[in-house]
């Protein structure tokens, strides 16, 4: 059975789409735009729902809050939101993105909900051992913007309590705060299961509750014995930790994932990425982010793509440059169909943004 974290609070239950709408929102999201970010947390958030988590936690100085890991790495509202709660309840705070990478590619805003079902969330430490040495047996509090199926903030709890780390509650500004499966969502769901043969097997301790409703509805609207049979081999391949790669994805590693049809003409994308396209500049502690863009030629058809990666302070020039090779290559195999690498050019320059610069100033933890 799931064991999510149960006492979470959020600053309105209801999903506000004109506030997702609004160019302040997007900046704080796509441009590292902190004035923008206070806005929104200002606007969402209130010193009652403060005073409420500084109850919950009970005790401060044995806490520290963490924001959510950005996939696009440009999301800096759980950071401004961080911050905050630091201020107000006077617990420290940490940057995930500093800790923390995000193993994903894909961005849940680009999914369904029923996609995200089965583009689970990955993360991973960069240095486990150092993360628990810095938090001790503080218990810790994730800080997101947005809970749309609770699946990012859900693995990333996983995550966390893979290294060690007591994760006590989560605070979001938008959203259900409620992760776990109930009973009544539960019985509904193995119905559903057992109406279409499908075995149960570990899909409860998976899913968040707004995930498992959305898969009791995708279950239902099952017809045919080809979608059933689909179906069941997504669930299995969610219980097996294989689903991450995505919905509909080819299973063959570094191919371009198509778009659900059984195309087999793509060649397979670039084995790797020219050494000259990582970054050569000075030591890694005075940069933080990274930006890849990446233009390639798909049958006279140029296509511009673009990522920012944050890179861990404290690396030495050659491990900067293995992590940024890594990334580019990833970034290139997960969203280019080209069939020749020289066909693809790949640039890797610092970003030069606000938030690099308060992470290397030390602020939070």
């Amino acid at each position: 059975m799931n064991t999510f974290p149960e006492e979470n609070i959020v600053g309105r239950a209801k999903i506000h789409r004109d506030v997702m709408a609004s160019s302040d929102w997007q900046a704080a999201k796509e441009s590292f735009d902190m004035a923008a970010a206070g806005r929104i947390v200002d606007l969402l958030w209130s010193d009652k729902k403060s005073g409420q988590l500084k109850t919950l936690v009970a005790d401060p100085e044995n806490t520290v809050l963490i924001s959510q890991p950005s996939t696009s790495k440009t999301n800096v509202i759980p950071v401004c939101f961080a911050e905050r709660l630091s201020r107000e309840i006077g617990a420290p705070h940490l940057v995930g993105d500093v800790y923390f990478k995000s193993l994903h590619g894909k961005q849940a805003k680009h999914m369904t909900r029923v996609q995200r079902i089965f583009n689970r969330r990955r993360y991973e430490p960069f240095d486990p051992e150092g993360f628990k040495e810095r938090i001790g047996d503080k218990q810790v509090v994730i800080v997101e913007d947005l809970l749309t199926t609770g699946g990012s903030v859900a693995e990333f709890a996983r995550c966390l309590e893979g290294v060690g780390a007591k994760v006590r509650s989560v605070a979001g500004l938008m959203g259900d705060r409620r992760l776990n499966i109930d009973h009544k969502t539960r019985l509904r769901l193995q119905r559903a299961l057992d109406d279409k043969g499908i075995p149960a097997g570990r899909v409860f301790d998976v899913l968040t509750r707004t995930e498992a409703g959305s898969l009791i509805m995708m279950l239902n609207s099952v017809r045919s014995e080809h979608a059933r049979e689909k179906l069941a081999g997504d669930i299995q391949g969610l219980q097996d930790g294989r689903s991450f790669k995505g919905l509909g994805r080819d299973p063959e590693p570094r191919r371009y994932p198509g778009t659900g049809r059984d195309d087999r003409n793509h060649e397979r994308a670039p084995e790797g990425i020219p050494t000259g396209a990582v970054y050569r500049g000075g030591p890694a502690r005075e940069v933080a982010f990274f930006k890849i863009a990446v233009t390639c030629d798909e049958g006279g058809c140029v296509r511009k793509l673009t990522t920012e990666v944050f890179v861990r302070p404290g690396l030495d020039r050659e491990e900067v440059k293995s992590v940024l090779r890594k990334e580019a290559e990833r970034f290139v195999g997960e969203n280019v169909r080209t069939v020749s690498k020289e066909k693809v050019k790949v640039v890797i320059r610092p970003a030069e943004r606000r938030v690099a610069r308060r992470i290397e100033k030390g602020r939070g933890l």
